[in-house]
């Protein structure tokens, strides 16, 4: 469902996925036949990315139009 979301194909986000997984050393996803399920680590993983971007957001934020100097300006 993440890769139909993303419009990537299935391969490439698994791949991706495993990658991450490889990367951390732990397993992200919990797979059987019908369903996949985030593991105890996938969920502290998902919650700590969640308030990650949210900070990113804020700080985004910070710097975009916050009323700044206006009008024209004249050059001689």
């Amino acid at each position: 469902q993440a890769a139909s979301q993303l419009g990537i194909p299935k391969a490439r986000a698994s791949a991706q996925v495993a990658r991450l997984e490889q990367e951390l050393g732990a397993p992200l996803l919990q797979r059987s036949t019908r369903t996949v399920r985030p593991t105890p680590e996938g969920e502290a993983l998902l919650d700590r990315a969640h308030a990650l971007l949210a900070q990113a957001d804020e700080l985004s934020s910070m710097f975009q139009d916050q009323g700044g100097v206006r009008g024209r300006v004249r050059l001689a």
